[in-house]
């Protein structure tokens, strides 16, 4: 109903306004339609005007959504005609996606009631009906928007899309001003060219919009964190626009702790940046680049995921951050709005839907900024957390995301009751969906373990002779942390 609606509000102007006048003008708007590749839309658009009785706007309207209603179920080419067509519109991917969340979250807020309270049928309906309000303001917002979209294509020639407008930078935070130390620091790091030629390949592969994950498998101290951070900084200094972002499960809070890793990968993209380069975990430029994110961030939250915050970002403390870098910006005051309405605004929200949302935000931000998210210890993941990561896997056809998880393989067993890991179901779907993503660190034969021992004691002078290293890669077998 909202599609229908929506495409009937941007076909409306061309029918209202041309053809009481001029009929050979709505020729030119069939034209428009031709020209997008909406053959079939245009078709529509030329029958329904040649059998038009109405003259009213309100009538032409019924009949106008009535007509394209009857073709919309069985006519697939329509349904992606229109699709062509809300896509040249700006903004109504944004509404469309508002408009339909909303729905969404009003019918669940409902349904959880009756559950319960079968008296409150009432408040039901009109919660419902306070939101389909809504979404008519939202589609009168859409009628105003053809306009600008009629007199683009009415050239000859389809028109290069508008310049964007300059991005304000945001300040520059007091923790990271100029002068101030980079405490991150790049530990030493050898070998696994091998293992960074794979992990470039799948982010290759991100970055022209085939969205995958992979993981990175071994026993403690085989060096899986510090493979992914020097991944992550080589990514960085190749792909100016990419940004990464990082969060960690944990063994003692376990499943006690739900959503923990994406509330800290999420935070981050949201600029919250401060306490991990204070703790050296991040450098200098990291955390600029993740700070000059944060317009865009806070954008796309507002837009695709209206409940992600205070769900998983901490309302307040985000505000306070936008208002630091982004004083006088237009959205702070929908975002102020939304923080004080706090987490009112996401009780009863379905966990369907929160997961829903995170995967719309983070596909829109990829379209800015290609994302590497890398999730450590999966091995402590809480099932939330693996629910959410089963959900964003399966919907990144087409985003510029990479997500690249580590874990323990021996850790992944079913607990002392027989119930299996909370990862265990999500691995067996991914290697269905993308095949063999997965880095065995385990996997280190001798050879290797001798190379990767010369390159580390080669980064110091040293008179270490042929015996020493011989025993050192014995000893440590190839692992990092062993021979660290």
């Amino acid at each position: 109903e909202i599609a229908v609606a929506l495409v009937s509000a941007t076909l409306l102007p061309a029918v209202m306004g041309d053809l009481p006048l001029d009929p050979s003008a709505l020729t030119g708007n069939v034209g428009v339609l031709r020209d997008l590749g909406a053959a079939a839309l245009a078709e529509f658009l030329a029958w329904f005007a040649a059998h038009l009785q109405a003259a009213e706007p309100e009538e032409i309207r019924r009949h106008l959504e009535a007509a394209l209603r009857q073709r919309w179920a069985a006519d697939a080419v329509l349904r992606a005609d229109a699709s062509r067509l809300l896509q040249a519109v700006q903004g109504v991917d944004a509404t469309l996606a508002a408009a339909t969340g909303e729905v969404r979250e009003a019918l669940a807020q409902g349904l959880a009631g009756l559950a319960t309270q079968f008296d409150e049928f009432r408040w039901v309906l009109g919660d419902v009906q306070e939101t389909l309000a809504e979404v008519r303001t939202l589609q009168q917002q859409q009628l105003a928007m053809t306009e600008e979209l009629l007199a683009l294509h009415r050239k000859p020639r389809r028109p290069s899309p508008p310049a964007e407008a300059p991005a304000v930078e945001p300040r520059t935070p007091a923790f990271v001003e100029e002068g101030a130390p980079d405490l991150g620091h790049r530990p030493v790091f050898v070998a696994r060219e091998r293992e960074l030629a794979r992990l470039e390949g799948a982010l290759d592969a991100a970055l022209t919009g085939q969205g995958r994950v992979a993981f990175v498998t071994g026993g403690p101290g085989r060096g899986k964190t510090a493979l992914l951070d020097a991944f992550a900084r080589q990514a960085m200094d190749e792909h100016h626009e990419l940004l990464v972002a990082s969060g960690t499960c944990n063994a003692y809070s376990g499943v006690g702790d739900p959503y923990l890793p994406f509330r800290e990968v999420l935070g981050m993209l949201s600029g919250d940046v401060e306490s991990r380069w204070a703790a050296g975990t991040i450098s200098r430029d990291h955390a600029l680049r993740l700070w000059g994110a944060l317009p865009a961030a806070v954008e796309t939250l507002l837009s695709h995921g209206p409940h992600v915050s205070p769900a998983l970002v901490p309302g307040g403390a985000l505000l306070s951050r936008a208002e630091s870098a982004c004083p006088g910006e237009p959205w702070l005051g929908r975002l102020r709005e939304r923080v004080e309405r706090g987490s009112r605004a996401s009780e009863g929200l379905e966990q369907s839907h929160l997961f829903q949302q995170v995967s719309n935000v983070l596909r829109a931000l990829s379209q800015a900024h290609p994302l590497l998210l890398i999730l450590d210890d999966l091995q402590w993941v809480d099932r939330t957390s693996a629910g959410l990561l089963f959900h964003l896997g399966r919907r990144l056809e087409g985003a510029r995301i990479l997500i690249v998880g580590t874990y323990r393989p021996e850790e992944v067993a079913p607990d002392r009751q027989g119930e299996p890991h909370p990862l265990e179901k999500v691995l067996a779907e991914f290697k269905r969906t993308f095949g063999d993503v997965w880095l065995d660190l385990a996997e280190v034969d001798a050879p290797e373990g001798r190379r990767f021992v010369d390159a580390l004691l080669e980064t110091e002078p040293n008179r270490l002779g042929e015996g020493f290293r011989q025993a050192l890669a014995e000893l440590g077998g190839g692992a990092p942390a062993v021979h660290g």
